[in-house]
């Protein structure tokens, strides 16, 4: 088996990722020219299990970037069985067993590396085509009622129908293809539409004979640009001064209205220039006006911008909202 060249790419240069001083944020997308420039959420690797303990798993990798990896384990790590797609505990992973992972991205520099473990699919038969696990980037209607998504890292194209066998993860709740978003998280069973080549460098299209819905996992999400704001599918109203604007290559995002329509409640203090952001359930975090830093409760991490005062709004850019809240952003 090989490793596309953009997930190769992806992985190498990646793994510096974890010695540089601030909160990795893959989950904010900017669109250039109808083209998506962000980090992966995820990379696909596979291998046999040479050891699993402490939470861990060992694997002699095959995809060519380590013959060596470390997959930590987490009770947020989702482990399904290759052909039911039915949860499979940790216990039941054998030693020698083939094993698919999707990863973080961000690596350790140790040897072997270790990377935390998104997902695993286990108990997969010879010959079988494994299931691909996407985040939803984009999502298109087609004419026939079907949808084709396409996946954040732009190397999965996927279109699911009325007759597509949906079901959600760990619940009885009956689901359908309209259950699907922005930023949902999928595992797809299908086949590789015929007649569409497939290269190294080209996107994948599947025809979906059936897809697993997991939970989803941000708390809003929100789509910006030059001029407007949309919240889960709703426009914020934004006044003459609020319009966000570019700055930089950075989009810069009104703080208080955005903040607000997430629920949260700001509070400024115009003396020292902070502004405080509050939820009941949610990380309290703040921004000084000037500094391109955000501090969180347990951390701090480096915006792509300075936070600006700009016609007596605090202006701050999008990706805050990912680091600071887990909204899944999207910059168009």
């Amino acid at each position: 088996m090989k490793i596309t060249k953009r997930i190769l790419a992806a992985m190498l240069g990646l793994t510096m990722l974890i010695a540089i001083p601030q909160c990795a944020s893959a989950n904010v997308t900017t669109v250039v020219n109808n083209e998506v420039a962000h980090m992966s959420k995820f990379v696909q690797v596979w291998g046999k299990v040479e050891e699993k303990n402490d939470g861990k798993i060992h694997i002699k990798n095959s995809s060519n970037i380590n013959n060596d990896m470390i997959l930590n384990i987490s009770h947020e790590t989702i482990i399904i069985d290759a052909v039911s797609g039915l949860p499979v505990p940790l216990k039941d992973i054998n030693l020698n067993e083939d094993i698919y992972a999707y990863i973080s991205p961000v690596m350790t520099l140790s040897l072997p590396p270790m990377s935390n473990a998104k997902a695993i699919i286990v108990n997969i038969p010879q010959d079988f085509k494994v299931p691909n696990y996407i985040e939803v980037q984009s999502i298109n209607q087609n004419y026939d009622g079907s949808i084709t998504v396409k996946s954040d890292d732009g190397l999965v194209e996927a279109t699911l129908d009325r007759n597509t066998n949906v079901f959600p993860y760990l619940t009885k709740n009956i689901v359908t293809i309209d259950n699907i978003k922005i930023g949902s998280t999928l595992f797809l069973w299908g086949k590789e539409e015929k007649g569409k080549m497939q290269t190294m460098e080209n996107t994948k299209k599947i025809k979906v004979e059936k897809s697993l819905i997991m939970p989803y996992g941000y708390s809003a999400l929100i789509k910006a640009s030059v001029n407007n704001v949309n919240i889960d599918g709703k426009d914020i109203y934004l006044t003459s001064k609020e319009v966000p604007f570019m700055q930089e290559k950075t989009l810069m995002v009104p703080l208080k209205v955005v903040a607000e329509a997430c629920g949260y409640n700001v509070s400024l203090n115009n003396k020292r220039g902070v502004a405080t952001m509050t939820k009941e359930g949610s990380k309290t975090y703040s921004v000084t006006i000037n500094s391109d830093m955000i501090n969180l409760e347990d951390t701090n991490c480096y915006l792509r911008n300075k936070t600006i005062l700009k016609n007596n709004t605090i202006f701050v850019s999008a990706d805050l909202f990912n680091l600071a809240q887990n909204a899944k952003v999207v910059v168009e």
